[in-house]
This record gives C-alpha cells, structure tokens and sequence, in this order.
C-alpha cells in the first residue's frame, strides 16, 4: 500500500539538505513532491506552466507556477503541484488546503499546512510503500521537518490516555 508522507521544512536550505538525503536513501525524483513560496518572483502575474529558477526545487522535473488570486505565486513540482493546480483554478485563499485535504489529509492539518506555506516555509510530500514510508519518517525527523504527516496513518493521540489516567487518580 503507498503511503504519502507530508512534512514543512522550514527553509529552503533544509529542504535542499533533506532532498539531498532522500536521494541518498534510494527515493526518485518522480517519488518527491515540493510546494513553495515564489519569493524569488520569478513567476509573471497570471502565468502558469513550467519555470525556471534558483530554488530548490529548480533542479527537480516538472518544476511548475502556480498563481493563486490574493494569496501569491508559488511553484512545485508532481503530486503537489498537480493538487493545489486544480483547486486554485479560478480561486483564492483556501486553495491549498482544498488541494491538500484532496490528497487525504484532514481540513485542519491542511489548512495549518496552507498558512505555514504562505509564511514561507517549504511543504514536501513523498510517496513510497509502506516499509520505505517508515525509513521517510525517520530521515525528517533525523533532519528536523516538522509536522510529519503520514496518510494512511493512525494520527498519534497523547492527551487521551493521560486524561483517562488523571480521571482514575481522582477516584
């Protein structure tokens, strides 16, 4: 079963380090999915298709721009480029996160996801089967990503079982 796994990095440094080391560890470029703030302006108003840029997805295949009305410019490549594409058609603030929820995350993981992009931080999914999805997790939290995100997954609850302890004291 493919699993996909979301994380923010939050500079494109630490995305261009983190795509060095899921190369390293066996993934393609087809696997690999990055989502950023145009801050380079590279993308004229209103114009969409293929780019070419000094970012760290430039390198990736199919790097493209997305422009969404009253949010900005952004560029990316495969999965994420072809989700938030399809939502921002015609649209605005929101977009994102409707693209992302598509890709089978909840509306507030991808509306929390959708304002960390706005503010510049750097969103990347990976695609692998289930076993390889484990060695994933395991390199973004060696390389501090944060908010990973696995779909397919259980989402991890502390608090609950702490409350149920702290109700039990109490009797």
């Amino acid at each position: 079963m493919t699993k996909t796994v979301f994380c923010i990095a939050t500079s494109e440094y630490k995305a261009e380090s983190i795509l060095e080391e899921l190369h390293v560890a066996g993934l393609s470029d087809d696997q690999i999915s990055l989502l950023l703030a145009d801050k380079t302006r590279a993308v004229v108003r209103g114009v969409t298709g293929a780019v070419t840029t000094d970012s760290a997805v430039g390198w990736l295949p199919q790097v493209e721009s997305i422009v969404i009305s009253g949010v900005g410019a952004f560029i990316g490549n495969g999965l994420l480029a072809t989700a938030v594409g399809q939502a921002a058609s015609g649209s605005h603030k929101g977009a994102i996160a409707r693209g992302l929820t598509g890709l089978g995350l909840a509306s507030e993981q991808a509306e929390n996801l959708e304002e960390r992009l706005r503010n510049g931080e750097v969103l990347l999914t990976v695609n692998a089967d289930e076993e390889k999805s484990k060695t994933v997790r395991a390199l973004l939290e060696h390389n501090e990503a944060e908010q990973i995100i696995v779909t397919g997954e259980r989402p991890r609850v502390e608090a609950a079982p702490r409350l149920r302890e702290e109700k039990l004291e109490q009797w």
